[in-house]
C-alpha cells in the first residue's frame, strides 16, 4: 500500500492540496490586512502605530517560506533526493517566523481596535430617517465640524480619532464618516492632516522654525510620526518640508 498508493498517489494529492490551502490563506490573509489599512484612515488621525506592520512582515516572511518549502518539495522528488538535514533547515526558518509573529503579537497593545468599530447600517438607516437628515442637514453639520477645526483646534490632539469627533458633534460615527466623506470628499485621515499641515505652514511662517526643529513643529501641529508627516506632507504641497521652508525663505 505505502510503495504502490501512498508514495505515488496519495502523497502528491496530499502536497498539492495542501499548498494549494496555503496559498489560498495566504492571499485571503494578504486581502484582509490590506482591507484594513485601507479602513483605519476612515477612523484614526494618525495611523502610524495602528498600521500592524509586524503582521505585514510575517506575511512576507510566510509567504518567503512557502515558496521555499515548494522548491525544496520540487529539488527533493524531481533532481536530487535531500538529507533530512537539508530539509530540516525550513522547520527552523518556519519555527523562528512563528515566534516573531507571537512575541510581536504578545507585546502589541490591541486597546484601539476598542474605536475600530463599523457602525451597524441598518441601524444608521432606520435611527429616525437618518439619511433623509442628514442629507437635509449636510451642510449645516459640515459647519459644525469645520468650526470644531479651526476654532478649536481639535486636530492638534495626536490620538483625534472618529469616535472623539462624533461625541464632540453629538452624532453618531456613521453620520460623522458620512459628513466628511461626502461633504469634504475625503476620509477621515486626510481631512484631519490637512488642517495639521495647514497650520504647520502658518506656524513656519511666523517663524516657529528659529526655536524648534521641523519635527518638532509637526508634532506639535498633532502629527506623531515623522515618517508620516513627511509622506503626508509631500503628498499635499508636493515639496518636502525642507523645501517649503526653503521656499517661504526665498
Amino acid at each position: 500500500m505505502v510503495e504502490n498508493f501512498q508514495w505515488p498517489y496519495l502523497n502528491p494529492l496530499v502536497t498539492f492540496f495542501g499548498s494549494a490551502q496555503m496559498l489560498l490563506y495566504l492571499a485571503f490573509s494578504f486581502q484582509l490586512y490590506l482591507r484594513y489599512k485601507k479602513e483605519i484612515q476612515q477612523f484614526f488621525s494618525n495611523t502610524a502605530n495602528k498600521e500592524l506592520l509586524w503582521i505585514r512582515n510575517f506575511l512576507f516572511i510566510y509567504t518567503a517560506i512557502f515558496i521555499y518549502g515548494l522548491v525544496q518539495v520540487f529539488v527533493d522528488e524531481y533532481i536530487v533526493e535531500m538529507s533530512w538535514t537539508q530539509k530540516w533547515w525550513i522547520q527552523f526558518f518556519s519555527a523562528i517566523a512563528l515566534l516573531y509573529f507571537g512575541v510581536k503579537g504578545y507585546f502589541t497593545d490591541f486597546n484601539f481596535l476598542k474605536d475600530f468599530e463599523k457602525p451597524n447600517k441598518k441601524a444608521f438607516m432606520d435611527s429616525a430617517s437618518t439619511v433623509k437628515a442628514l442629507d437635509r442637514d449636510l451642510l449645516e453639520q459640515k459647519e459644525n465640524i469645520d468650526t470644531l477645526f479651526k476654532e478649536e483646534k481639535i486636530f492638534l490632539d495626536p490620538e483625534l480619532n472618529l469616535k472623539q469627533l462624533a461625541e464632540k458633534t453629538n452624532l453618531n460615527r456613521g453620520e460623522v464618516s458620512e459628513v466628511i466623506n461626502q461633504g469634504f470628499g475625503m476620509n477621515f485621515n486626510d481631512f484631519v492632516n490637512q488642517f495639521r499641515i495647514t497650520e504647520f505652514q502658518q506656524r513656519l511662517q511666523s517663524g516657529a522654525h528659529e526655536q524648534f526643529s521641523l519635527v518638532g513643529i509637526a508634532f506639535e501641529c498633532g502629527f506623531n510620526s515623522k515618517a508620516t508627516f513627511n509622506r503626508v506632507f509631500k503628498k499635499a504641497v508636493k515639496l518636502t518640508p525642507t523645501e517649503y521652508l526653503n521656499s517661504i525663505k526665498n
